[in-house]
C-alpha cells in the first residue's frame, strides 16, 4: 500500500495532494482502494508511474 501524501510528494506536488497530483492520477488510470480513500495498491501505483515514463 502506498499513502497518497507520500505517492504525491514523490512526484514533486508536494505531500498537500492538491487537484493537480488528483488530476495525475485520474490521467494515468490510478484510483484508491476501496475504503481507504487516501491508500493506493503498489501494483496500480508501479503502472501508473510506467504509464507516465516515472519508473
Amino acid at each position: 500500500m502506498i499513502y497518497a501524501g507520500d505517492l504525491s510528494a514523490d512526484l514533486g506536488f508536494g505531500r498537500n495532494m492538491p487537484p493537480k497530483f488528483w488530476n495525475w492520477c485520474r490521467r494515468h488510470g490510478l484510483r484508491a482502494i476501496e475504503g481507504k480513500p487516501l491508500a493506493f495498491d503498489r501494483d496500480e501505483v508501479k503502472t501508473a508511474l510506467e504509464r507516465a515514463g516515472k519508473a
